[in-house]
């Protein structure tokens, strides 16, 4: 279905990109107008923009923290379409298309290892910049919980530690899913090898190719 991973960014790995680009402005544009503009700040569309931005980039990095929170944002955006929260059209749209763009980022630029901490600090860095926002909205359910969240609320005080445990479970789900997504492992630094049989048959042949001699 995708493309094997590669090093560069080619027709449909810009095009995916262009379109992850879209829906996150359109859904962006489609909460401003509503003058609902901090809607536009909830993590899935960070997470889609960072998605967008490591099909560019080629950051497998990028695309593993991505992914870390977009499956469990995914998911609690579904639980509150279950409980019949309405939503615009644009943000169907962005999970729906955000969920897929970043498996197939996974599979192009790959996935990185031990990135809990650094998606950890990522959410904290989200979440702080959520207090900034109106209460009211309580986007990213910083000052309490959401309506699809109901049962939460029974913790009262322990409401923050509880998230954070989520938040842990979460990161160490979305990390080896990533892993299992884009196929193994990938390191950025690493540099490439030849690949094939005709690859393998030229390493082969530098390994036994006579050494040049030394000046005495």
């Amino acid at each position: 279905m995708f493309s094997a991973r590669d090093s560069t960014c080619n027709t449909a790995d810009s095009s995916v990109g262009l379109a992850l680009l879209g829906i996150v402005l359109a859904n962006a544009a489609a909460h401003v107008s509503a003058a609902r503009w901090y809607d536009a700040f909830w993590l899935c569309n960070w997470c889609v923009l960072g998605v967008s931005v490591a099909l560019f980039v080629r950051s497998a990095r990028l695309a593993t923290v991505a992914w870390i929170w977009l499956l469990p944002g995914t998911l609690a955006w579904s639980v509150e379409v279950f409980a019949s929260v309405r939503f615009f059209a644009t943000s169907y749209a962005l999970h729906g298309l955000g969920l897929f763009g970043a498996v197939y980022a996974l599979r192009r630029v790959g996935a990185v290892g031990g990135l809990i901490p650094l998606a950890l600090v990522a959410l904290a860095g989200v979440l702080l910049g959520s207090r900034l926002l109106p209460e009211s909205a309580n986007v990213n359910g910083v000052f309490g919980p959401r309506r699809g969240w109901a049962s939460l609320a029974v913790l009262g005080s322990l409401y923050p530690l509880a998230l954070a445990a989520l938040a842990f479970g979460a990161a160490w789900i979305g990390q080896v899913s990533a892993l299992v997504v884009a196929g193994g492992e990938r390191d950025e630094g690493a540099t490439s090898r030849p690949s094939g049989m005709f690859g393998a048959l030229r390493i082969r042949a530098a390994d036994r190719a006579p050494a040049p001699p030394q000046n005495a």
